[in-house]
């Protein structure tokens, strides 16, 4: 079966500004969680920070961002860019997009250990991004 290319829109490349300040903000959000223990929580805020930083880098070096139901679409489009270290950030951005329904749908979510891992990967995710955009 051929998957077809996921719906974008055409967004000003100036915008990528907004995705990252809001990439940064869940990334806090969800490290200060981590600390409470709030993991349920934490993990949310970590899926949000790695799809506005997706968001952040195609807007800022493609002028497009997904429109897609499925947020994992975005791997396909970050895909499309040529920077150094995007392989393991496309790595990292998978990850934390693949327990996406298990946290917000799941019963028992994620465990202390994989949320520490979903926070520190979408962490590092959300820096690389903002060494990208950089102006």
């Amino acid at each position: 079966m051929t998957r077809t290319p996921p719906r974008t829109e055409v967004v000003p490349r100036g915008e990528h500004a907004h995705f990252l300040a809001k990439a940064k903000e869940f990334a806090e959000t969800a490290r200060l969680a981590l600390e409470d223990q709030r993991l349920h929580s934490a993990g949310l805020e970590a899926i949000h920070a790695v799809i506005s930083a997706c968001d952040a880098v195609t807007v800022a070096r493609l002028g497009l961002r997904c429109k897609g139901e499925d947020h994992r679409d975005v791997l396909h489009l970050l895909s499309r860019i040529k920077e150094e270290g995007l392989s393991e950030v496309h790595r990292q951005a998978s990850q934390v997009l693949s327990v996406k329904s298990l946290v917000e749908y799941g019963g028992a979510g994620l465990s202390s250990e994989e949320t520490t891992r979903v926070v520190v990967q979408a962490e590092r995710v959300v820096k690389w991004v903002t060494e990208q955009v950089k102006d």
